[in-house]
């Protein structure tokens, strides 16, 4: 039974780290610069999140510096790109630190519902990366007809 639920388990975190891939590849393949820095920095959080994680360490305050760094990261881009994309998940960003500071500071355990508002701001995390992206590939494909035609703003 514990066999079966380790490998559920793997299974499990193999898939969301694949579809991690599959939308933060897609941003940086398809998407604006200010969304390919902000995947970027995405991504490097998650590595560090993992290599935290997976090298033993799973102090809560560790993980709240990851997520305040990845929040303060965001912030320079959101300002400067004045992205509605960037200043969303600038906000999901604040979010997790907001809930990952609530239960250490309170000295609660992770319990269900840690979990999923964590995974919920995980999921609207790439569901913005997604949106994000779509809207900077259609934006270059309408512009392009513009840009042929010479009446594309300067």
């Amino acid at each position: 039974m514990a066999a079966a639920m380790g490998a559920r388990m793997l299974f499990l975190i193999i898939l969301i780290v694949l579809v991690q891939l599959l939308v933060l590849g897609y941003a940086v393949k398809c998407g604006d610069r200010v969304i390919r820095m902000a995947a970027l920095w995405f991504a490097a959080s998650v590595f560090l999140h993992a290599a935290l994680s997976f090298g033993g360490v799973s102090s809560p305050t560790l993980h709240l510096v990851n997520d305040g760094l990845y929040a303060t990261g965001l912030l320079p881009l959101a300002f400067f790109s004045v992205s509605p994309w960037i200043g969303a998940l600038a906000l999901l960003a604040c979010g997790s630190f907001v809930l990952q500071s609530l239960y250490l500071l309170n000295d609660r355990p992770t319990d269900w519902t840690f979990t999923y508002v964590n995974d919920a701001i995980m999921v609207a995390y790439l569901l913005t990366f997604l949106a994000g992206t779509t809207a900077s590939v259609i934006s270059r494909r309408r512009a392009r007809p513009l840009q042929a035609a010479g009446l594309a703003a300067a």
